[in-house]
């Protein structure tokens, strides 16, 4: 029988290779001070939703500033209980083109004053997730890493799955994620953009399969974001059009948990290889 101590080893081990995310309760993690400022809409929308955490119980001022420096609105709202306040921004009946800027403020101190840029044209909103804090961000497992800052991106695939899943985090949160894969030739089989949550977390399925996929080997998959030093890559071996099995993190699991298994067993039982008759 595995003791405490081999059984919590094992049970880290899985953990770590894997690649579980660890979502921190929000009251454990909330900090002393700070505050979070988070603007988004859909494609073609006219309403854009504004929302914030803040440490602080005072009135939230909200300015909204056109591309000249026009104020076009401006909110003063109350932070629930749990320090969150909402609003919106209708964007119809605005006849300049650009970006607008949404600013958030509590009293003079540099760290309760906020700001994310919308663009805004004929009226209308393209996709977006605006977000500024300066909350200090929990940490995450990302895969078999622990999240301390930048960008990390995990692919997972059992083998011979079709589909490819993609994951990761960044740091930088107001401004969207390029995927983009590459065959072994170096040829571009596909790209998108995709949008991360507030804690910098996204992730994504790949669908593989067609014409684009028929060479046999390594695949690349590239994130990146449009700022220097942000970009990282994962590897992926297809043959025949699905995952070709690796020594991947489950196999590496396996043979981990056999390993502190048979080490724990034989410790305890002093277990020999000389049969007794």
């Amino acid at each position: 029988m595995i003791n405490r101590s081999m059984y919590y080893a094992v049970t880290t081990i899985s953990i770590l290779m894997m690649g579980i995310y660890v979502l921190p309760a929000s009251a454990e993690f909330m900090p002393s001070e700070g505050m979070e400022l988070v603007a988004s809409a859909d494609d073609g929308s006219t309403i854009v939703h504004v929302t914030g955490t803040t440490i602080r119980d005072d009135p939230v001022i909200l300015r909204y500033i056109s591309p000249t420096n026009n104020l076009v609105k401006l909110d003063q709202l109350d932070p629930s209980s749990d320090g969150t306040f909402a609003s919106t921004f209708n964007v119809a009946g605005l006849t300049e083109d650009g970006l607008y800027r949404i600013i958030a403020s509590q009293g003079e101190a540099s760290m309760y004053k906020l700001e994310v840029n919308v663009p805004i044209s004929d009226g209308t909103t393209p996709d977006i997730l605006a977000i500024e804090s300066n909350f200090e961000r929990p940490t995450m497992l990302v895969g078999p890493e622990i999240f301390d800052g930048g960008m990390v991106l995990t692919a997972d695939a059992m083998e011979g799955s079709d589909v490819i899943a993609i994951s990761g985090q960044t740091d930088v949160t107001n401004m969207p994620i390029i995927i983009r894969v590459l065959a072994p030739n170096g040829n571009v089989v596909m790209t998108d953009q995709i949008l991360m949550d507030e804690h910098g977390l996204f992730a994504k399925d790949i669908q593989i399969g067609g014409p684009l996929w028929s060479q046999d080997g390594d695949y690349t998959v590239i994130a990146e974001q449009d700022i220097e030093g942000y970009s990282t890559s994962a590897v992926v071996g297809v043959a025949d059009g699905v995952v070709v099995p690796e020594f991947g993190t489950i196999a590496a699991l396996i043979l981990a948990i056999s390993i502190i298994s048979v080490v724990a067993i034989s410790t305890r039982s002093r277990l020999s290889i000389i049969p007794k008759f």
